[in-house]
């Protein structure tokens, strides 16, 4: 396995499984590993599909977790969705905090987002 890049840019593309024609940045949200009852998330960089750490988007474990299969599809849609919202936004692979492993974090819009004068006068 090759050494994940430091940062990635969000596509803004979000599947619902793995998809083997994925570009950088892409996301694949689907239910967690081994039969688990809550929705995780993967991002494509290039040569794998790293974890991507969805706390950092807002959605801790209990917003994760369904207990019923019709419960599956309206969270992850609901998870796609902010992570579309997010397109051009950079994660980072990092060590989350209080966490052991890295992951791929988003940290929110730039500041120099910001700076940038806006096309429409405001």
């Amino acid at each position: 396995m090759s050494k994940p890049p430091s940062q990635i840019v969000l596509s803004g593309v979000a599947y619902s499984a793995k998809e083997s024609s994925a570009s950088i940045g892409d996301v694949a949200v689907h239910p967690g590993a081994r039969g688990t009852k809550y929705i995780d998330a993967t991002i494509y960089d290039g040569s794998s599909w790293r974890v991507l750490y969805l706390k950092s988007f807002g959605f801790g474990s209990g917003s994760r977790v369904f207990c019923e299969p019709h419960q599956i599809g309206p969270i992850m849609r609901n998870i796609q969705s902010k992570i579309i919202s997010c397109k051009g936004g950079m994660v980072y692979h990092d060590i989350p905090i209080g966490d052991k492993t890295r992951k791929y974090i988003y940290r929110g819009i730039s500041f120099s987002s910001f700076l940038q004068p806006r096309p429409w006068g405001i």
